[in-house]
């Protein structure tokens, strides 16, 4: 009897930020037969492989832009390797295509992620596979991406929603609009609307630095920030709080009762955080799912800003 083997990481309804902290993974092993399928469980230890996790939860057909860790079975994960992986993907298992721009970005917190560039020319359920050349023995990791036929946020080339985001300067302002616990006075001068309608090019960064599950949250405004200090006056710089009541989830310290922020729900977010690039005339630019590093948000807007 000749048998197949795939390796499926069970990672379909794991969030990807918990991938980032995760030490083992639970692996089916499908045997696939001319006489039968059978589908065994096998614990890391039994097989040597690859598992991905992706933050790619708003895809559409044409480019798109997906984020990635990936570790071993035994839980060790894979840093600054992409000269080593090879990326394919496909639709049913069908004809795909290869990723482009494999890179990857060191973070300020847990490590880093890989990013790559897919194209994909109808919806439907998705397959990204990654290998690594250098060691041909062990299996691939494969994970599944949903492609939609329209996204829940903003399209790039898109107009935003016109939403006011809240402003103030006070402490006692700021503890009103923010759960940062130091919280940076400069995202919160100007309200998102007159950002955008001021004609210069707006970065908005929509995260809950208290209550991040990723821990991410506050980091990312730091890298923001970090892209502000180097284009001061080039753009406006906006955080918004993704729940409307954070003073009273702090003075409680019960996340259940957030309330979430009327800005936030036109832009039908599925994760957190996100942050968009504006450009001058008013339209989306570029949109990052995720930790988003100081020099991906700068690069794109350097596009936005150019004439």
């Amino acid at each position: 009897m000749t048998c197949m083997p795939f390796l499926y990481p069970r990672i379909f309804d794991a969030p990807f930020v918990r991938a980032l902290f995760a030490t083992t993974a639970t692996l089916v092993f499908v045997i696939s037969c001319s006489s039968s399928d059978a589908t065994i469980t096998v614990s890391p230890e039994e097989i040597d492989g690859l598992t991905v996790f992706a933050a790619a939860s708003d895809l559409t057909p044409g480019e798109n832009r997906i984020q990635f860790v990936v570790k071993t079975l035994g839980g060790e994960s894979l840093l600054d390797a992409a000269d080593r992986l090879d990326l394919s993907y496909s639709l049913d298992n069908g004809d795909g295509g290869a990723a482009k721009d494999v890179t990857w970005h060191d973070w300020p917190v847990r490590g880093g992620a890989y990013t790559a560039t897919l194209t994909f020319d109808v919806p439907g359920l998705w397959q990204l596979r990654v290998s690594d050349r250098t060691a041909p023995e062990m299996l691939d990791g494969i994970v599944a991406l949903q492609v939609k036929n329209v996204p829940s946020t903003p399209a790039i080339g898109s107009r935003p929603p016109s939403t006011p985001s809240k402003i103030g300067q006070t402490a006692d302002e700021l503890a009103l609009i923010t759960s940062a616990y130091d919280p940076d006075p400069a995202f919160y001068e100007i309200g998102f609307d007159d950002a955008v309608a001021s004609g210069k090019p707006t970065v908005v960064v929509f995260s809950t630095p208290a209550y991040c599950q990723s821990t991410t949250c506050g980091p990312q405004l730091d890298a923001a920030a970090v892209v502000r200090d180097r284009h001061i006056g080039e753009a406006h710089f906006i955080h918004v709080e993704l729940f409307d009541n954070p003073a009273e989830m702090l003075a409680d310290g019960d996340p259940s009762l957030g309330v979430e922020s009327p800005a936030v729900e036109p832009w039908g977010l599925p994760s957190e955080p996100w942050t968009f690039v504006i450009d001058s005339d008013g339209l989306v630019s570029a949109r990052f799912e995720a930790f988003t590093t100081a020099d991906e948000i700068e690069a794109a807007l350097l596009r936005a800003s150019a004439p």
